[in-house]
């Protein structure tokens, strides 16, 4: 038997399989509760750093926005 015998795929094949495969991931992600977990998580974890930066005199910068108290980041989880 030859590799060839075994690897018939294609690029196009490949490309196609990826992108189906892609399509049902996100599918499934969007009808989960990751997708708010992550959300609530992010804002946990930035009140830390806040705290954090605060503490050490630091700037925490969030998508190129400056936040300096707690009110800066429920704005963001809106």
């Amino acid at each position: 038997m030859t590799q060839d015998y075994f690897n018939s795929f294609e690029a196009k094949d490949y490309n196609k399989i990826k992108n189906s495969v892609s399509a049902q991931i996100r599918a499934q992600i969007e009808k989960s509760d990751l997708m708010e977990n992550s959300r609530e998580r992010l804002m946990v974890e930035l009140t830390n750093l806040l705290v954090l930066t605060k503490s050490m005199e630091w700037t925490l910068m969030y998508q190129g926005e400056i936040i300096e108290d707690q009110e800066e980041l429920e704005l963001i989880k809106r």
